[in-house]
């Protein structure tokens, strides 16, 4: 099972970080789970008294077991999704068996005091085991036929909400620079060197971004999901040449209401930048 004593975990390489309402894929089934787009408790006491997250299994789901941890969600750079082990809460049972329509939840509680003052942002990870003892099965005792299996895994938001009174900031651009050589198997796949584009959100909600564009507007044939943390920057890689100029489309904390079909009013914000 995943130990609390583990390294830090990068999303960007292990982890499907799932924005919406998603079904998770595990065994030989096509899909085995659906799990809920984002979990949020509108003050830290819901938490401190037990918040209940839904698994449901689909219709004709091979059954399987899955382990639910909390991490800390924190950013870096070009990682938008730096999971980090926590003890501020507890989640029973850490273990569940899932098969063809059935629904079960977990408990997730606080374990100690939350913090009033600022948002608190987690990541629930859902992970796939094979036996209920959270371990996968032996392999074959023939070596040859020994084949490694990738565990399905899911990544989902997890917030508390920051105080009433906390109003969202305008998400600004920094600026750009050059993106870091890629490594040689980064290279080998094809990568190539390009420019990352520096957001920053100054404030003390989270902004969800929603579309990017580059000498047009952000909309429905641009979209690019990715969220900025309170106080965090985030670099996203874009091909960028003096002159040019770019739009965020973004939207302030989970209530926001982001329609790129209607032409209504909606939460939607733009901020751009042009490339000096």
């Amino acid at each position: 099972m995943l130990s609390r004593s583990q390294h830090v975990w990068r999303g960007r390489s292990a982890l499907l970080a799932f924005l919406s309402i998603a079904a998770l894929s595990v065994g030989n089934a096509q899909a085995a789970i659906t799990v809920e787009k984002t979990l949020v408790a509108e003050t830290p006491e819901a938490f401190e008294k037990g918040v209940a997250y839904p698994l449901i299994g689909l219709h004709g789901a091979d059954p399987t077991y899955l382990s639910v941890r909390v991490y800390k969600w924190t950013q870096r750079g070009d990682d938008m999704y730096v999971l980090e082990p926590t003890d501020d809460f507890t989640v029973y049972p850490e273990l569940v068996r899932i098969s063809s329509d059935t629904r079960k939840s977990v408990t997730i509680k606080a374990a100690k005091p939350l913090q009033r003052g600022t948002e608190g942002d987690y990541r629930i990870v859902l992970r796939e085991f094979d036996r209920a003892d959270g371990t996968d099965n032996p392999p074959p005792e023939s070596e040859a036929m020994m084949t490694l299996r990738v565990k399905p895994q899911a990544s989902v938001p997890m917030i508390v909400r920051a105080p009433a009174a906390a109003r969202a900031l305008p998400l600004e651009i920094e600026g750009m620079r050059e993106a870091p050589p890629p490594s040689a198997a980064e290279k080998a796949s094809g990568a190539r060197p390009g420019q990352l584009l520096r957001l920053r959100n100054p404030g003390p909600v989270y902004q969800r971004i929603v579309a990017l564009g580059v000498n047009q507007p952000a909309g429905e044939k641009n979209q690019l999901v990715g969220y900025v943390l309170p106080g965090q920057s985030i670099d996203l890689n874009v091909p960028l040449k003096q002159g040019d100029r770019v739009e965020v489309l973004y939207a302030s904390g989970p209530d926001a209401k982001v329609d790129l079909r209607s032409q209504r009013p909606d939460d939607r914000q733009v901020v751009s930048w042009t490339v000096q």
